[in-house]
């Protein structure tokens, strides 16, 4: 369990410094900066969910490992193959900590629904090693929730090879952790889903193709707005 008043990277005290606390925001803001935090506290699990911070030292020294950076040189897209062991362990640590995360929350059953460990850590797709580049696009997640009855919460990412192969049913085919408890976090999370789903109107307007995101695009059809 992580101490709250110590700094996630270095684990001096943060009480009476400056920190910055790990929110969607920073993950969002400065997302360099969370993967390289998340490549070294491996095999740690944290939520960037405001309960936890990093001393400001850290985060110059974040700060600066992403500005010495050659252009040519950007966060590895790979990382090293783990042995089958090690990646159990991860597994079993993701989902203790999934487990912690939930403690002091009102938890709940949706009969007949799951959803994935809410993680940032690592890809969505079983045994993916690739850097989690990106967040699960909202129209992944609703169409998941609506059609499969599977839940996959805000923090979790997908590695950009994922993304461009278009490959998201292979989810349904993958030993993956799946939990069946919810949280009133997780129940705010599916409101919002379909409250932008009202929003947006029509789900595919193909009178204006050009207007559709070429991801969604190809999520739908595997075609994109030129073909």
């Amino acid at each position: 369990m992580e101490r709250r008043n110590s700094c996630v990277s270095c684990e001096r005290s943060v009480l009476r410094r400056r920190r910055h606390r790990l929110t969607q925001m920073f993950l969002e803001r400065y997302h360099d900066y969370a993967v390289l935090l998340l490549q070294e506290i491996m095999p740690r699990e944290i939520a960037f969910d405001g309960t936890l911070s990093i001393c400001n030292p850290c985060w110059l020294r974040f700060y600066r490992a992403v500005q010495v950076r050659p252009v040519d040189d950007p966060l590895p897209q790979q990382v090293q193959e783990p042995l089958p062991q090690q990646v159990q362990e991860e597994e079993v640590q993701e989902i203790v900590v999934d487990v912690q995360q939930q403690q002091d929350i009102g938890l709940m059953t949706i009969p007949g629904y799951l959803r994935v460990s809410n993680t940032a850590r690592r890809c969505v797709f079983q045994n993916c090693r690739n850097v989690p580049a990106n967040a699960v696009p909202k129209y992944v997640r609703l169409h998941f929730f609506r059609i499969n009855k599977l839940f996959i919460p805000k923090l979790a990412r997908v590695c950009q090879p994922h993304m461009i192969n278009n490959e998201w049913e292979d989810l349904l085919n993958e030993q993956i952790p799946l939990h069946e408890n919810f949280n009133s976090a997780h129940v705010l999370d599916i409101i919002e889903l379909y409250e932008w789903r009202l929003e947006r109107g029509t789900q595919l307007d193909f009178e204006n193709v050009e207007e559709i995101d070429d991801n969604e695009l190809h999520f739908y059809t595997g075609m994109d707005s030129i073909q």
